[in-house]
């Protein structure tokens, strides 16, 4: 469950109600081949979050959305499918607004008669931009489930990339795996499309577990997994660390958490153990693919599982609605649940059953990783190490100095867009109006000339951030209004909030503003936000959601030449 859908009414009971409950249809959703008679015996019993979907489509994919209720369901999810006339032209007139997601699904075998595919990539593309012209919602494209179709799937994967918040369902992996089981063209006359019932729920799988939360719920930034029986075989305390098993299952699991650091997503342990022999473990268990440096964040001690992920939360800067929690014990999922009721927790019943939970798992897929994403992990043991030295200083102001922090300001450059959707969607804790905008919305906005942004990315000694800011803002005469201020975690701890919010600001004012007015609105976590901006301001946040400052740049230049911070910009304010 998300904990939006989670939070929503349900009490402690409820919630370990709704964890053990999850956990018994784990069997049933990820099985090999799960049946479509199985799948509606699923009822939930929790809130969900309703999102809308409209299905762009010349082929029965009824099939599909008929199939997906229970996948989304897990994933907290109740998406309702506006099904389109069958039609090969894609024909935009019929669009509704607002939806969620745009889905287009094609039978491609209907137009190789009459073109290539070049050309049917080149077509099809071309539609999608007018999509997105006509509406601010993503745009998911299933890609050839045919076995000859590599080419063109590239050639459309290359395309698609390229385009802002258009992205591609992998459909032929799901072929590929099947075989010649997806394709039943006897099926065509009956059912609409020649996709079989096999593969109408395997896609449907899909769907609902991995690509509709991809890009419908919150993600998933943390994996914290239990040590006995859950990452090996066997009871550190009673085995040691020679005796617990590494199966081949096990050790497939540890390779794929070690995939997911990779991307970017956190490693956490919670273990009820010795320290000293958890340390003992991982030293001396070279087979292990999981290896001990890879692990953001543990709590490994005798307290409840409970505080252990409250614990390792406060470690990574995250919120416990962040983290999937893997354990094999139903019990202690459902006290997780409990004391957490936004945490997604996943049954471990054996190592097989909890890599297919974590390849399923809401939240967890990304259609698209970047260098920021992957950076974010390494940052973290950074940060700590900031800290720690801050408080070791006996000055830490010369500390901080010593830092030699580097922002790089970069003002509406069309590179940074993807990145600065992704900050304002994903930033939890500084972010002052909760403002989430698409890639799609963002560009709309940009063309009417309505909203300007800045990404400030930031280094220090110890190590590259990334792209860590975003501030969006648009002018009102002599007045600048800034619309959300997004701060990533990781940029927090070295006190310069205020230089990058303010040499942002400043790249947005240019010399022709006299105040800034900063949007705000209260969320789930954004105190830190609220709290700087109380004290940036110099009053109380009032209920007008209207912080409102003086401006004067040349106070701000001076001010921005007296702090140890170097600054750099690329474009200006009115640069496409």
């Amino acid at each position: 469950m998300t904990g939006a859908a989670r939070s929503s009414g349900e009490g402690p009971a409820g919630v370990a109600e709704t964890a053990l409950a999850q956990a018994s249809w784990q069997p049933v959703l990820l099985a090999d081949r799960p049946r479509r008679l199985d799948l509606l015996r699923l009822q939930p019993r929790w809130p969900l979050t309703t999102r809308t979907v409209q299905v762009h489509r010349n082929h029965g994919f009824d099939v599909v959305t008929s199939a997906w209720r229970p996948f989304c369901a897990f994933a907290g999810l109740d998406v309702a499918a506006l099904m389109g006339p069958y039609d090969d032209s894609l024909d935009l007139d019929r669009l509704q607004n607002p939806v969620d997601l745009h889905v287009v699904s094609l039978d491609f075998e209907r137009y190789r008669p009459r073109m290539s595919g070049a050309d049917l990539v080149s077509w099809l593309l071309g539609r999608v931009r007018e999509l997105t012209r006509r509406s601010s919602a993503p745009v998911l494209l299933t890609n050839d489930p045919s076995p000859d179709a590599g080419t063109f799937n590239d050639q459309l994967a290359r395309a698609a990339d390229a385009l802002p918040d258009v992205f591609v369902a992998d459909v032929a992996a799901i072929g590929r795996e099947l075989g010649a089981g997806f394709l039943d063209h006897r099926l065509s006359g009956v059912a609409g499309t020649s996709w079989s019932a096999a593969a109408a729920v395997a896609v449907a799988r899909e769907f609902g577990l991995r690509w509709l939360p991809g890009l419908l719920s919150p993600p998933v930034k943390a994996v914290v997994v239990d040590l006995d029986g859950t990452l090996y075989d066997g009871v550190l305390g009673e085995d040691g660390p020679e005796g617990v098993r590494l199966t081949d299952a096990h050790a497939a699991l540890q390779e794929h958490l070690v995939q997911l650091r990779r991307r970017g997503v956190f490693i956490g342990v919670v273990s009820r153990n010795e320290a000293a022999d958890v340390d003992a473990l991982f030293r001396s268990r070279t087979d292990f693919p999981l290896t001990w440096d890879m692990v953001s964040a543990a709590a490994v001690d005798w307290t409840s599982k409970a505080d252990g992920v409250a614990d390792v939360a406060a470690q990574l800067r995250i919120g416990t609605d962040a983290i999937a929690f893997l354990d094999d014990n139903p019990g202690e999922l459902a006290t997780v649940a409990s004391a957490h009721p936004g945490v997604r927790t996943l049954h471990a019943a054996d190592a097989s059953s909890s890599l297919r939970a974590l390849v399923h798992c809401p939240g967890l897929f990304r259609f698209r990783t970047t260098d920021d994403d992957a950076r974010r992990v390494d940052d973290l043991r950074a940060a700590r190490e900031r800290a720690a030295q801050v408080q070791a200083a006996s000055d830490p102001e010369d500390y901080l100095r010593s830092l030699r922090v580097e922002l790089d300001c970069r003002v509406n450059q069309p590179g940074d867009v993807p990145r600065a959707a992704q900050l304002s969607q994903r930033t939890n804790q500084f972010t002052t109006s909760v403002m989430r905008i698409s890639e799609g919305e963002l560009l709309r906005r940009r063309r009417e000339g309505s909203l300007s942004f800045v990404v400030v990315a930031l280094k220090d000694r110890l190590a590259d951030s990334g792209t860590v800011a975003v501030v969006f803002g648009h002018q009102e005469g002599r007045r600048l209004v800034v619309e959300g201020v997004s701060i990533s975690c990781r940029a927090l701890g070295r006190r310069i909030e205020t230089a990058v919010v303010e040499s942002a600001v400043a790249l947005l004012a240019g010399d022709d503003v006299d105040e800034v007015a900063f949007l705000h609105a209260t969320g789930e976590r954004n105190g830190p936000a609220l709290e700087w901006l109380a004290g940036y301001t110099g009053r109380a946040l009032g209920a007008d959601g209207i912080a409102v400052v003086d401006w004067d740049a040349r106070v701000v230049r001076s001010r921005a030449g007296e702090r140890p911070v170097s600054i750099t910009v690329v474009g200006e304010k009115d640069d496409d």
